[in-house]
């Protein structure tokens, strides 16, 4: 990050981040166009000698009118991309459903379609480590898994295997499921797909049959059924929950794509989040929320918006509301076939997309983009990525470093793609201009 402290004239004093029209640099020059009411004033400032920048710089991050600090940021494309990791001794035999992480990172745990579905990874470095199989680990097809907030327990979502939801406890590198399962679950066999609220105090499985949620709040250690939401509007592939809390969102099979709930206590009532367009995918198959709960991206079956296919819809939090208003429909550089995951980075500055099947563009089923304000620009992939099976989930860890891919199809690396992450700002020199 580059902090630049500017002489702007008192005439530009009531700027703020979003009059910025543009921002350029020459070999000695910093150039900022600034819209004043209907007035565009541009401002030149010369950089003495000794504080040139060393690296290019791309955009203007944000200008700050009561200190007057500028602050741009100085991106490095080689440093935007992750390298790839050898595959872990013990590597899932079957594809993958999930990817999730523990939130301390020190774990990694992964579903796999066919038994055993459980899979799971201690890290000591760049190194995974195979950990011990529970007493208990089911052979019971696609599902889901999710570690509790706290990371003391690990929920799993069966498809076929009774009961369809199982939780282990986690202690040290051990996991035992516990002496009760979550009570009146899911009767009819189907993908279940597992999520905690953040506050730990809720999990919900979304199945594939009628009524589509359940939802149990965990107090103590133990689960207590909660009454049954109103149905998303078709069976659900994927659940979010907005980093506060206040929102769940489910993608769907039918369009829109996307139904989302408002959680009041242990309540939760459908409502519609969207202000303006809905993201008119033919059907969602992926949704989250970006860590810092500003964004939300759904995906799925690609469906026309103007006139143009689009598998993507990308939501901005309105100020202060319980509301998104969508920004982005069409992200170049990104092929329209059916996407199958989305994952954001744990700083919300980057977003990885899987594909189903073969992609197109760079020959690839996952694509790395990183956001710039509102948008979505495509940065250095991976060395070797995987080109086949298509790419149905995947997870960084907590701190950023290291990201894993689960994939649909074997061959080598078989059904996992593991990465040590490189992604960031690039620091760059602080430049102080006198007034």
């Amino acid at each position: 990050m580059v902090t630049v402290r500017v002489p702007f004239p008192a005439t530009l004093d009531a700027i703020n981040g979003k009059s910025i029209v543009s921002f350029t640099r020459t070999a000695t020059d910093v150039i900022f166009k600034n819209r004043v009411g209907t007035t565009v004033a541009t401002l030149t400032i010369r950089l003495p000698d000794k504080t040139r920048f060393t690296k290019a710089i791309r955009r203007l991050s944000s200008f700050d009118s009561d200190s007057r600090d500028v602050l741009i940021k100085d991106w490095s494309p080689g440093y935007n991309s992750v390298a790839n990791l050898t595959i872990p001794a013990s590597p899932p035999t079957q594809a993958v459903d999930c990817v999730d992480w523990s939130p301390d990172g020190k774990y990694v745990a992964i579903h796999a379609s066919a038994g055993p579905v459980l899979w799971w990874y201690k890290r000591d470095g760049d190194t995974f480590t195979k950990m011990a199989d529970p007493v208990y680990n089911p052979t019971g097809g696609s599902g889901s898994l999710a570690w509790s907030p706290d990371g003391q327990y690990l929920a799993i979502g069966l498809s076929f295997a009774t009961p369809y939801v199982v939780v282990y406890k986690r202690t040290g590198d051990t996991l035992t499921r516990i002496a009760v399962d979550p009570p009146s679950q899911p009767t009819t066999p189907g993908k279940v797909l597992v999520s905690w609220s953040p506050d730990g105090t809720m999990l919900i499985a979304a199945t594939s049959n009628s009524p589509y949620l359940h939802v149990w709040s965990f107090v103590g250690g133990a689960f207590t059924k909660l009454t049954t939401p109103t149905a998303p509007g078709s069976y659900p592939w994927e659940g979010s929950w907005s980093p506060d809390g206040q929102i769940y969102v489910v993608a769907h099979q039918a369009s829109p794509g996307v139904t989302s709930y408002k959680r009041v206590g242990n309540t939760l009532t459908k409502y519609n989040m969207f202000s303006g367009a809905t993201p008119f995918l033919l059907a969602g198959l992926s949704c989250g929320w970006s860590p810092d709960g500003e964004y939300f991206i759904v995906v799925g079956s690609a469906a026309s918006i103007g006139g143009e296919l689009s598998n993507i819809s990308m939501f901005k939090r309105d100020t202060g509301q319980l509301t998104v208003s969508r920004v982005v429909s069409v992200v170049p550089d990104l092929p329209t076939s059916s996407m199958d995951f989305m994952a954001w980075s744990p700083d919300s500055r980057y977003v990885i997309f899987g594909l189903n099947g073969g992609g197109g563009g760079i020959g690839t089923i996952q694509y790395m983009f990183r956001r710039v304000g509102d948008t979505l620009e495509l940065v250095s992939q991976p060395t070797t990525t995987p080109a086949y099976g298509g790419a149905q989930s995947g997870a960084w860890s907590p701190d950023g470093k290291h990201l894993v891919v689960g994939l649909g199809g074997g061959g080598t690396p078989a059904y996992t793609a593991w990465y040590k992450s490189a992604m960031g700002p690039i620091d760059g020199l602080a430049t102080r201009l006198p007034y």
